[in-house]
């Protein structure tokens, strides 16, 4: 049911089993699927069920510092805002639906990765990827991972290369907070309170454990809730802000006391305009255009699918990259110009220029490059001096990228380049002229990494089952978690790694 927070008074006690702050992909997850196990569980979000402006200026916040070339005027200044959303559903209200699981090179220790590896392995998180995969409403995935052919699409398989396929599923994209609100509202034990704002954590007296959370209701009471277990899951830069304004009111207190709440801080690195692609072989243009140029209907797997090209796992291993995909996009704005003119000319190992009379013109597309980032424990989020209308001090954010990142993003494209050239198949333009300098890069809006998962308390925030060490019944949920970054959005490992931490808390609870 919903509370009628207005209408409690100051000073008011909550007391429940579990109290999930955040009603996004993570906290909604949480809840629902706690639902079947009778406990009683507090869903408190600081938005309603529709946006404000009210509401979304507590996101604001400051942006110090970014790597990258080429930024569009404003963007440091709104990114900390803009790049997420605060209401009911959380930042789903504007996902547009991208899926993928991360790969299993991704929760491995790499030598060559600074700070990578996961305490976890894939294949424990997979059977949870299965119950996030339905509450995506995606279909399943090849159990090779996007090594496979789709029936009735054409997909550009290199045999023997050093290039691969992964696919990519697209959700509706399911709207979290319009899919299972009223399920959450009808369920007999679960409270929604909206327009709640989680203030601070308070510890009790010998800091082992959440006492509290102090909550602000908007234009109402300050209340607190008591829980068995505090679910915070307010997204990637918010779940460490929570955290150290917290310790800012206990200094020396349990909620950062190695220093770890806000460092991390990883993004996907895009580069829009990575490169050209020409392609004039006739399957390689129908191949390339059914499959890797944009998501279409999948009439084996259902749903839409899209492809996406990436550097083999071993050849990561002996190159020393980060991970990387390679998607194609065509807004009608590329031409051949002279690229494809000196090409043609020179038939420049492309198999096939598709001159005779029924080939089908000559296809150029531009390359977007998306990147992993290496784990940077500068690259943090703090607190601002500058303070909120609550009166809590502002969220600081100091992104870094590294040469390592842009050297590998760089060597990752010549790989797939020199790969589609010798195949006959066409030939690549890369535009990222030096290969440890950035061209004009953005990030995914993707915020991760702040309250990292890792068995040692001096290297990360929470421990295998999302527990901020030393704190018995404070548990992360979302994005801020992660080790490593990957290449693939989100959403479906947030949702994966909730539904884990649903199914810990369940058998903990019991």
């Amino acid at each position: 049911m919903q509370v009628d927070t207005a209408a409690l008074d100051a000073g008011t006690v909550i007391d429940t089993d579990v109290c999930v702050v955040g009603a996004g992909a993570a906290g909604i997850s949480v809840a629902r699927l706690l639902t079947p196990s009778k406990l009683d569980i507090c869903l408190v979000e600081g938005g309603a069920f529709e946006p404000t402006e009210r509401s979304q200026e507590l996101y604001e916040g400051e942006m110090v510092s970014i790597y990258r070339k080429g930024r569009r005027e404003g963007y440091d200044k709104t990114y900390v805002a803009r790049s997420r959303l605060r209401f009911f559903g959380g930042t789903t209200n504007h996902w547009n639906g991208w899926c993928r699981p991360l790969e299993p090179e991704d929760f491995q220790v790499r030598d060559w990765v600074p700070n990578s590896g996961w305490p976890i392995s894939h294949a424990e998180l997979e059977p949870f990827y299965e119950q996030a995969r339905e509450l995506v409403e995606i279909p399943a995935f090849e159990r090779d991972h996007g090594y496979g052919r789709n029936d009735g699409r054409r997909m550009v398989i290199l045999k023997d290369s050093r290039v691969a396929t992964r696919v990519f599923h697209w959700s509706p994209p399911t709207r979290f907070g319009t899919k299972y609100r009223q399920e959450l509202l009808d369920a007999p034990n679960v409270r929604v309170f909206l327009e709640s704002n989680a203030l601070r954590l308070r510890a009790n007296a010998d800091g082992t454990a959440v006492d509290r959370l102090e909550v602000q209701v908007e234009d109402g009471p300050r209340i607190d809730v008591r829980a068995r277990a505090f679910v915070i899951a307010c997204g990637g830069i918010e779940n460490a802000r929570l955290l150290l304004l917290s310790d800012a009111e206990q200094p020396g207190g349990p909620f950062n006391a190695q220093d770890q709440a806000g460092r991390y801080f990883m993004e996907h690195p895009h580069v829009p305009h990575l490169g050209q692609l020409l392609v004039v072989d006739d399957l390689g243009i129908k191949g390339i255009t059914d499959f890797y140029f944009r998501a279409r209907k999948d009439r084996r797997a259902g749903g839409r699918s899209m492809g996406v090209l990436t550097v083999a796992p071993e050849v990561q291993e002996r190159e020393q990259l980060l991970n990387f995909c390679l998607q194609l996009r065509n807004k009608g704005k590329e031409k051949l110009n002279s690229f494809g003119e000196d090409l043609a000319a020179a038939q420049a190992g492309i198999r096939d220029l598709g001159r005779g009379e029924g080939s089908p013109a000559p296809f150029v597309g531009l390359l977007f490059g998306r990147g992993e980032q290496v784990p940077n424990p500068d690259s943090r989020v703090t607190l601002a001096d500058e303070t909120d209308r609550l009166g809590l001090r502002k969220a600081r954010l100091d992104w870094r990228l590294s040469e390592q990142d842009a050297r590998s993003i760089r060597r990752s494209m010549e790989i797939i380049a020199e790969e589609i050239g010798a195949s006959g198949m066409g030939k690549v333009r890369i535009r990222m002229d030096e290969p440890d300098e950035w061209p004009n890069t953005r990030g995914g809006d993707h915020h991760l990494g702040t309250t990292r998962m890792h068995d040692d308390p001096k290297r990360g925030v929470v421990d295998r089952d999302c527990r901020v060490h030393g704190l018995g019944n404070l548990f992360m949920a979302g994005s801020s978690v992660y080790a490593t970054s990957g290449f693939a959005n989100p959403t479906l490992t947030i949702t994966a790694l909730a539904a884990r931490l649903a199914d810990h808390l369940k058998r903990e609870l019991a």
